[in-house]
């Protein structure tokens, strides 16, 4: 990344009408005895114009939010049934547990371990809460917290950047809401719900890697950056790269200022060291408020599951070939914004879907680096620093996201790799910036006459505004998808007409959940997360438990067995059990009441689910 200016930055950004390469520099013209030259003004353009007003600001923000928007709107006044199934009733029960007290730790990994946080399920928890625990206001959660991100984004480059970069990412989010499909932005799953923050986490790292005034812009991306490694571990090789290159250009920096190198104007005095302590005081509280919990749970649990991390990555290496890595990003960043290889999320565990196409005739990452780094050369001939950054910032991204992909532990599924697909947005930006500008000159009248500001502005501003409502049309498009209503979902539906009767029985209080064999483990899940809907306490067979919580081992104290059917632990016709029903005609839901203190059979179940 490029180093950080050191001249009249902010006011510079606040200028809500300079053009790239010309107003991001500072004036060199000086009369006698360094005093400005004078002006004349028969040929010197007029004063800029006030720049638009917050409202525009925020109409940027809500056009960059829009479908997600509109989606939410739809839930809440249709209140569609909304069944929770897997991963999304894990969710829903984290999401409670996590204001109980009980569940310190992300969501679980399918290799026996959590993800490192639960800063997502505090999140979608203020959501269960004001919604009085309807999954509909869990998912509304879900899909404002992504909103949330991408109004983030647009009102931050629309600070840094100015309006005609805040209009253009406007365009480009809800753009991207449409290529990433509403089956993933829905989908309440950890996988998906990290992909604009990383998009935010790439703004604020420019920011920090350019700016003067820089510390607010770190604050925001230690929140980012813990969020982002709390609820899914695969972003932290991105994460680290990113913060690592941003710090490091500030220290570069520094050391260039000190030195006299650079022919930069007079540094700004250095912060006393009452200001860097409560500098350092801030910095800290945000981590702790994002890991005090992670860490109590390391140092009161054996093992902990940051020991149980490190141990997993030490041991475990991945057997991906390179290529394979870059024809996968290949795969994924070509989606934007045409949807050129997108086989949908029905498609994103299907290995195959990712590595199909070659690198010569998919080279998107090649292609997506090249103009990352020209994009950071040509802005930083103009000294356009917080644009430069923007793109030594994607640089870095691009490279780690295909390291991490490489690092991928198991078959590279899609679902792994998905989430990287924002990154190239800021490509995009820039690049629009360029034409945007180009134009704008083109525009402007011959010399020797006052300019145009308005015809200089008109192109770019029509054309941006085009690009805004083809964006937003293609998105709302897809607004007859109905969130949490695919087939498999269903399978929450009927198990739970069938366990209900029995789980909703007065002498009914705590409800011993077997999934039978991993296969059944999602429909479990669903009946557990009902069952906890309506007052019981669950517990589930030893080997499940890391799928939820330790507040989830079994006691003995059980009176009802739940049991999704089948495997050689549990036989149709063992003694008081009866069949309450089916999902999908072919798996029998078991119940069968249970004498106090008799703890269900086979307790220990074989294998775990995941």
């Amino acid at each position: 990344m490029p180093s950080p200016r050191t001249a009249s930055d902010d006011e510079l950004e606040a200028d809500t009408n300079h053009t790239p390469g010309t107003a991001d520099r500072a004036p060199t013209t000086a009369g006698p005895a360094g005093a400005p030259a004078p002006v004349d003004p028969a040929t010197s353009p007029p004063p800029p114009a006030p720049g638009p007003s917050g409202w525009a600001m925020a109409a940027a923000a809500v056009v960059g939010a829009a479908p997600l928007l509109l989606t939410v709107a739809r839930l809440a006044i249709l209140r569609p049934p909304v069944w929770l199934w897997g991963d999304q009733a894990l969710t829903d029960i984290a999401s409670l547990n996590v204001y109980r007290g009980k569940m310190f730790l992300g969501p679980y990994s399918r290799f026996g371990w959590h993800h490192p946080g639960p800063a997502w399920f505090f999140f979608l928890g203020v959501f269960r809460a004001v919604g009085g625990g309807s999954p509909v206001a869990l998912l509304a959660g879900c899909l404002l917290g992504t909103a949330l991100a991408a109004a983030l984004v647009v009102i931050l480059v629309w600070r840094w950047l100015g309006p005609r970069a805040g209009w253009v990412a406007a365009a480009l989010l809800a753009a991207f809401q449409w290529s990433f499909s509403f089956d993933r932005v829905a989908a309440l799953w950890n996988p998906y719900a990290v992909a604009v923050p990383a998009l935010l986490l790439i703004v604020l790292c420019a920011r920090v890697a350019s700016a003067r005034v820089w510390w607010p812009a770190l604050l925001g991306t230690a929140a980012t950056a813990s969020f982002l490694v709390q609820t899914d571990v695969s972003t932290g090789i991105v994460v680290g790269a990113l913060v690592v290159a941003a710090l490091a250009t500030r220290i570069v920096a520094a050391l260039l200022s000190r030195g006299g190198a650079g022919g930069r104007d007079e540094p700004r005095p250095a912060a006393g060291w009452r200001q860097w302590t409560w500098r350092g005081v801030s910095l800290a509280a945000v981590l702790a408020v994002f890991w005090s919990l992670p860490l109590y749970q390391q140092a009161t649990q054996h093992p902990g599951n940051m020991s149980q991390l490190v141990t997993f990555f030490r041991t475990n290496h991945s057997g991906h070939h390179g290529l394979d890595s870059i024809r996968a990003v290949d795969t994924v960043w070509a989606s934007f914004p045409f949807r050129l290889d997108d086989a949908g999320q029905v498609n994103d565990a299907n290995p195959i879907v990712l590595t199909r196409h070659g690198i010569v005739t998919h080279p998107f990452f090649f292609l997506y680096l090249v103009a990352s780094v020209v994009l950071l050369v040509v802005f930083a001939r103009r000294r356009s620093w917080m644009r430069a950054a923007l793109a030594g910032a994607t640089a870095v991204a691009l490279l780690a996201g295909t390291v991490s992909a490489f690092g991928a532990q198991g078959p590279l599924y899609p679902y792994l790799v998905q989430w990287m697909q924002p990154f190239v947005i800021p490509v995009w930006l820039l690049a629009v910036e360029l034409v945007a500008d180009a134009l704008g000159r083109r525009l402007a009248r011959p010399a020797g006459h006052a300019p145009a500001p308005r015809a200089r502005r008109a192109g770019p501003r029509w054309a941006i505004a085009l690009a805004c409502a083809v964006s937003l049309l293609a998105s709302v498009a897809t607004l007859h998808r109905g969130p949490a209503s695919a087939t498999t979902v269903d399978f929450a539906r009927q198990a739970w007409v069938a366990a209900a009767p029995a789980v909703r029985a007065p002498t009914t209080h705590v409800v011993l959940v077997q999934p039978g064999s991993p296969d059944n483990a999602p429909i479990a899940e669903a009946i557990a997360d009902q069952a906890m809907r309506s007052g019981k306490v669950v517990e589930v067979p030893s080997s499940y438990v890391y799928l939820f919580d330790p507040s989830f081992a079994p006691t003995g104290r059980a009176d009802l067995e739940v049991i999704v059917c089948c495997s050689a632990a549990y036989p149709l016709h063992e003694p008081g059990t009866t069949v309450a029903g089916y999902v999908n005609g072919n798996i029998p839901i078991l119940v069968r009441h249970l004498p106090p203190s008799a703890p269900g059979p086979a307790d220990s179940a074989s294998t775990g689910g995941g």
